[in-house]
């Protein structure tokens, strides 16, 4: 019985002390706002709470063995090093208690902070340190039953999860009904995409669609946030989306309404009998749309693993990033650095797949949104998809952001091209754009620009459109409804759907752009010469 409740007393210990490292990590997915945005599974949940289970009894096991070896071959220099080295644990386990302060933009902060600690340590080993061991000790036992708190909690909370529903089945529709395609396309920056109000020369692909539709030079994202500018641009609306106790909203004049209920534009091609499709990442948009679309992916960025042993690796090596010591940080970096790569790398092929198979087996009557991945980072894919590998540390990221902007052009290529042998490109309306800008650019002659961060592209190419149109006034993708409208209701004459682009682009509210764009119109309007004047 004395040697159960010795090796319990261990575990317990080490049990507090793996807590601990993984205490800012669990705190980081209690904000219900970051399990959204990972659409919380139960794995990981799971991976989470296994690693720590598993940790603790390896720790234990290994304290024990040294605690034998010790009893065996008793020598002070190696208690005292034993000694230190726990108390080196757990000062290292409170340390990452304070993410907020001891964080990478403070990275000079957290290692000063870790080498003080260490020379305490250090200067302890001269001395005889059973004392603080033992408050260290007890401090462990007393501590040991909040993580089975949190272990009750963490399996408790709402899951945002939805198995993936791999089989699509659309019913057959009338057979001139115009397929409608609306890709949106991670950080697709206008500035970084065009000079002098063209795309560049590298966007072939780009260009050749551009000279059969309607184009705009300056097209706004509804906000420059995933979270928000995805929903404002389904829900045509520029409400605020919030999210709470597994549920999300939309909020018209301030009042919460379910979003589920607000009526989406898949509830306006519902109404004229059209199938509807939504493959996406970051958002659980199968909670946040309900039964508006037919058939709806979402995946979580970056792709998470459907295998639990796997997910455990990752959230261990995630873990690291919230110690203070600069061994762990280091490995985080490099090791993080790559697995993140290998899984969006993985996310890209997977989202490409499903959304080709979706264009090459769709019916007419279909209407669908894909809100994919590129150009975004990690810039691990070369020119043609193809995973690459990390890039260097030493490139500079607007090197490997033009990179995948060129492969965004064979990736918008390749939709062309599909669309054309499923005989859906002539007769379909095509809508390509982004969610915002790239976030990171930080070129001053961006990011000093008003709206900067919600200018992205905008191509429209109607059906049996034949040419090229550029739009110079300034349209915010959240007033396509007149135009989306119109094509599901079965205009199909390009002539009339001009002018309806036209009189949406002409018609749009201001309040629908984003307000230091608003300001900078307002003003520049004020400085404006008087028509009436000299």
């Amino acid at each position: 019985m004395k040697r159960v409740s010795t090796v319990l007393r261990v575990w317990l210990i080490a049990l507090s002390v793996v807590f601990l490292h993984f205490a800012s990590q669990v705190r980081h997915v209690t904000d219900p706002q970051n399990r959204f945005e990972y659409m919380w599974p139960w794995r990981y949940a799971a991976a989470l709470i296994a690693d720590v289970l598993i940790l603790a009894t390896a720790f234990a096991a290994l304290a024990l063995a040294l605690g034998w070896m010790v009893r065996r071959w008793p020598a002070a220099w190696l208690k005292r090093l034993l000694a230190a080295a726990f108390l080196v644990a757990v000062a290292s386990g409170m340390l990452s208690l304070f993410p907020d302060f001891l964080n990478w933009e403070h990275r000079p902060v957290a290692e000063a902070a870790w080498l003080a600690v260490m020379g305490v340590v250090g200067y302890g080993l001269s001395r005889s340190l059973p004392r603080l061991v033992r408050w260290a000790q007890n401090a462990c036992l007393i501590l040991s039953p909040a993580a089975f708190i949190l272990f009750a909690q963490i399996l408790m909370w709402p899951t945002w999860w939805e198995p993936p529903r791999t089989a699509v089945s659309f019913r057959s529709g009338q057979p001139d009904q115009t397929p409608v395609f609306l890709f949106v396309f991670d950080e697709w920056s206008w500035q970084r995409s065009t000079s002098d109000g063209e795309f560049l020369p590298f966007f072939d692909r780009v260009r050749e669609l551009c000279e059969q539709s309607i184009w705009f030079r300056h097209a706004l994202s509804p906000y420059d946030y995933t979270r928000q500018s995805m929903p404002r641009l389904l829900y045509q609306t520029q409400a605020q989306f919030v999210q709470r106790a597994g549920q999300t909203y939309l909020c018209p004049g301030g009042e919460e309404t379910p979003s589920s209920e607000m009526p989406s534009v898949f509830a306006m091609a519902h109404r004229h009998d059209y199938n509807t499709a939504m493959l996406g990442l970051y958002l659980p948009y199968h909670r946040i749309l309900g039964d508006q679309v037919d058939w709806c992916r979402a995946h979580a960025f970056p792709m998470s693993s459907e295998r639990l042993p796997q997910e455990m690796g990752y959230t261990m090596v995630r873990n690291l990033t919230y110690w203070t010591d600069p061994m762990s940080r280091h490995l985080a970096s490099h090791w993080l650095h790559r697995l993140k790569g290998k899984r969006y790398a993985a996310l890209n092929a997977t989202m490409r797949d499903e959304m080709l198979t979706l264009l090459r087996t769709c019916p007419p009557n279909t209407f669908a949104v894909f809100h994919m991945p590129p150009p975004h980072d990690p810039f691990v894919l070369d020119e043609k998809g193809a995973f690459r590998g990390p890039p260097p540390r030493t490139e500079p990221t607007p090197v490997g952001y033009r990179r995948h902007l060129r492969y965004l052009d064979s990736y918008i290529g390749s939709i062309m091209d599909t669309l054309r042998a499923a005989g859906h490109f002539d007769r379909c309306l095509l809508i390509l754009t982004s969610d915002h800008s790239w976030r990171q650019d930080t070129d001053p002659d961006v990011s000093t620009t008003p709206g900067w961060s919600c200018r992205v592209p905008l191509i429209i190419k109607l059906p049996a459109q034949q040419d090229g149109v550029p739009i110079d006034e300034t349209f915010c993708t959240v007033g396509l409804m007149p135009l989306l409208e119109a094509v599901c209701a079965g205009e199909r004459d390009v002539a009339t759907l001009t002018t309806v682009v036209h009189d949406m682009v002409a018609s749009q509210d201001r309040d629908m752009w984003p307000p230091d764009v608003r300001a900078k119109q307002q003003e520049s309007e004020s400085r404006a010469p008087d028509a009436d004047g000299p």
